[in-house]
């Protein structure tokens, strides 16, 4: 075990974030913002805490805005490059971090209501762009779902039995001691 091996990727992750957070607000319309980030972001207190930790966030904070960046080009453009790139990155979010299927699936929502203001309902001479769009983001989201599932199912049966056995209350309880008598809180409290 070497932590310095350990935290290195989430290092890497986090330092590329920083250029993804600008090129996301950039592309969207902001450059003064993207122009505060550049020098914000590195200093703050809790990006620089998650972006030394060995945990999925430097993760999210890379592939968050390049998820973005990628949903803005594929539903502009159609392409299928733009569409992989999204559901590449929906996949690594989840794959990293499963609690942001939340923030996912909003990003989802988005992309169906971006791809239905393409649909002829709305503009009259945007021609088969809307279809193609909405079959690339249906095949991209089933292929990505199929994969996180092969690669998650395994561990469910693992997660029912740790449910089920009641040790979500507290993780390390001494029975024969009163609640102040534990050692944890013993030394929270010095």
């Amino acid at each position: 075990f070497d932590e310095v091996v350990l935290r290195f990727w989430p290092f890497v992750a986090g330092v590329l974030s920083i250029g993804a957070w600008i090129w996301m607000f950039a592309r969207i319309g902001f450059p003064r913002t993207a122009l505060a980030l550049a020098f914000l972001l590195p200093w703050h207190s809790w990006f620089s805490r998650y972006l030394a930790e060995a945990r999925g966030y430097a993760f999210i904070f890379l592939l968050l805005p390049l998820m973005i960046i990628a949903l803005m080009s594929a539903v502009d453009r159609g392409r299928w490059r733009h569409w992989i790139a999204f559901g590449l990155c929906q996949f690594l979010i989840l794959y990293s971090w499963p609690a942001m299927i939340l923030q996912v699936l909003a990003l989802n929502v988005v992309a169906l209501l971006l791809i239905g203001k393409k649909s002829p309902v709305f503009r009259e001479k945007v021609g088969d762009l809307w279809k193609r769009s909405l079959l690339r983001w249906t095949l991209v989201c089933t292929v990505g779902a199929l994969l996180l599932f092969q690669l998650v199912s395994p561990g469910i049966p693992q997660v029912q039995n740790y449910l089920t056995k009641g040790s979500i209350e507290m993780p390390v309880w001494y029975g024969d001691r009163e609640a102040n008598d534990q050692p944890w809180i013993k030394d929270q409290a010095s």
